[in-house]
């Protein structure tokens, strides 16, 4: 792993540009017709934590994993796509924006069926739930609603459960559904095979 890295040294020098920042290779890259590489920009590392994230607009209950990152280095992050290993395994992709120097960020990138969340509505202003295995966490935005609000949320939360409900047994039934056509399948052909023995 650690050859591999140094082979991959950055293949460019950054620098600030107002808001904005450039990156501008060291060496020329030549490329012919219809030919693409992949040149190794910024090599750095940074610190991440791993957290669950609620948005509150999932029916699922699921919160998204997501990794909480700090940008420690001097360079700027540029956004995009970015492609999330876990013990060396494809774990899922996300977005993000831009990073600066020292800038905090959430980036998203799978759901997190290991934890379940029930939405409970309180005229009580919400807080940040704590972590409740590993390094997982909740963000939750804090604010105060109003007894009506909190009645009006209840409901939705209430209708979004049922649908949850619902859906996970309509896919409980396509299972089963399948599972029989594969079953009527095999049956079928196991049929022809003794047909063909006789």
């Amino acid at each position: 792993m650690n050859a591999s890295r140094e082979a991959a040294n950055a293949a460019a020098n950054g620098q600030g540009l107002g808001g904005l920042f450039e990156y501008k290779l060291k060496d020329k890259v030549t490329l012919k017709k219809n030919q693409s590489a992949l040149v190794p920009i910024a090599q750095t590392e940074i610190e991440a934590e791993k957290v669950s994230l609620r948005t509150g607009t999932s029916g699922s209950g699921r919160p998204l994993r997501g990794l909480w990152l700090k940008n420690a280095s001097p360079l700027t992050l540029d956004g995009g796509s970015s492609s999330v290993l876990e013990n060396e395994v494809f774990a899922g992709e996300g977005l993000t924006d831009p990073i600066k120097p020292g800038e905090r960020r959430t980036l998203s990138y799978a759901t997190d069926f290991g934890l379940l969340v029930e939405a409970q509505t309180s005229g009580e202003p919400m807080s940040a739930l704590y972590p409740r295995r590993g390094s997982d966490a909740l963000f939750l935005k804090q604010g105060t609603i109003t007894p009506e609000m909190a009645q009006a949320l209840q409901r939705i939360t209430a209708q979004k459960a049922v649908v949850a409900k619902l859906e996970e047994e309509m896919e409980n039934r396509q299972k089963d559904i399948d599972r029989i056509v594969d079953d009527q399948g095999r049956l079928r052909e196991n049929m022809k095979a003794l047909r063909g023995q006789r």
